[in-house]
């Protein structure tokens, strides 16, 4: 008789108990995006603010093109109205007509790591 796996094993990892919680999926970050709401938007300083991801790609910075929500690391403080006008205008044209690097100032605020520092990012960047 051939040796066969019961149904479902290969399926679970002998000994592992399961974890309890929520299960946080990769790159994603509430810390993060939680501060980037309490930032204004950065077309019209108006607030409370959403975090529009930025879908662009960038070999240079790492970010790969792709279809589905990236990392919260790539996320920027729109307006509802503004965010709504990202996804419908595209996004290459959006940013273009902002003239910010969207993506340089995603880096910014991820690395900033405080709210006091990400808002003096926001104002060095207007400069």
């Amino acid at each position: 008789m051939p040796n066969i796996a019961p149904i479902g094993s290969l399926l679970k990892t002998p000994g592992q108990p399961r974890k309890a919680g929520k299960v946080t999926k990769p790159g994603r970050d509430e810390k993060h995006l939680a501060l980037i709401r309490q930032l204004p938007c950065i077309k019209c300083g108006k607030g409370p603010s959403d975090a529009a991801h930025v879908r662009k790609a960038s070999a240079e910075h790492g970010k790969a093109p792709g279809i589905m929500k990236p990392d919260d690391k790539w996320a920027l403080p729109l307006c509802h109205e503004h965010h709504m006008e990202q996804h419908s205008q595209g996004e290459n044209e959006f940013w273009a007509r902002l003239g910010i690097d969207p993506i340089a100032l995603c880096l910014k605020l991820k690395a900033a790591g405080s709210i006091e520092k990400m808002r003096a990012a926001l104002t060095s960047n207007k400069s």
